[in-house]
């Protein structure tokens, strides 16, 4: 996302890949805060994607156990990525260099 000094990112590609990315029985959403103001020409500067997801209990239970999954996925990954950068350390594919602890 690249932008010119003074005007706000370019999220609609982030978005649209977002909304694609959407089942067809995912629950109704909607976009909100600064970047849904900008859609109506009040520009702001923000990073964020603020989206309101209206839940019903079924669909609810869906979210919260897919968010789960997720987590779990994403933390099993990072434990993987962060072997991986040590091993290439101690095999001198990378430099690193350690703070001390205060």
């Amino acid at each position: 996302m690249s932008t010119s000094p003074g005007s706000p990112p370019d999220f609609f590609p982030t978005l649209s890949t977002l909304i694609e990315s959407c089942p067809a029985s995912a629950p109704p959403f909607c976009l909100i805060n600064a970047l849904a103001l900008s859609a109506w020409g009040q520009p702001r500067a923000t990073k964020d994607i603020y989206l309101l997801i209206l839940l019903n209990d079924e669909s609810q239970g869906r979210l919260l156990s897919a968010l789960a999954s997720f987590a779990v996925a994403y933390a099993n990954q990072n434990e993987k990525d962060h072997a991986a950068l040590k091993r290439a350390i101690r095999a001198g594919k990378i430099k690193a260099r350690y703070e001390e602890e205060k």
